[in-house]
């Protein structure tokens, strides 16, 4: 197979696969995977030039995703897994964010809460840490803040 102008042999590629069959975003790597979705639209804002996917997470439960990017967004997306694989990139699904929380500074990480369930309102919650601020603990539902945590040096300073 030909990718982007590179040659590729592939041993585990399947006999009958064509470029066609090839999905990869990473030049002289195929990956024969058919994508169920695309966020294109979602990080392309022109007040924003270089927006970009910093991070990504599955909830536990396995029906949620959490991204951060350099816009200082969390986003989180509900995905559905009962839809047909797309043929190419122009004809993905976008998905669109179920909520967005804005944090004020660069993000850090964020991690979902260990035992999140999503048939479980109480349990639907995920943690932020950004530069000079606490960590955040967001609703997945709401977008609302649940709480903050400060940190302390053994001086008793906060420390962020």
């Amino acid at each position: 197979a030909k990718v982007n102008d590179v040659e590729m042999e592939n041993q585990d590629a399947p006999a009958d696969s064509t470029t066609s069959d090839v999905y990869s975003q990473i030049p002289g790597v195929p990956c024969f995977a058919a994508p169920l979705y695309a966020v294109i639209s979602e990080f392309d804002n022109p007040q924003i030039p270089n927006n970009f996917l910093k991070s990504c997470k599955w909830s536990p439960d396995g029906l949620c995703l959490l991204v951060s990017s350099d816009d200082n967004l969390i986003r989180l997306f509900e995905v559905s897994f009962d839809k047909e694989p797309c043929s190419n990139w122009s004809e993905c699904c976008s998905l669109v964010p179920a909520l967005a929380v804005k944090e004020g500074e660069t993000i850090y990480d964020m991690a979902w809460y260990p035992d999140m369930n999503s048939l479980d309102p109480s349990t639907c919650c995920f943690f932020s840490t950004s530069r000079d601020n606490p960590v955040h603990v967001w609703d997945a539902f709401t977008g609302a803040s649940r709480g903050i945590y400060c940190a302390y040096t053994d001086a008793e300073e906060l420390d962020a």
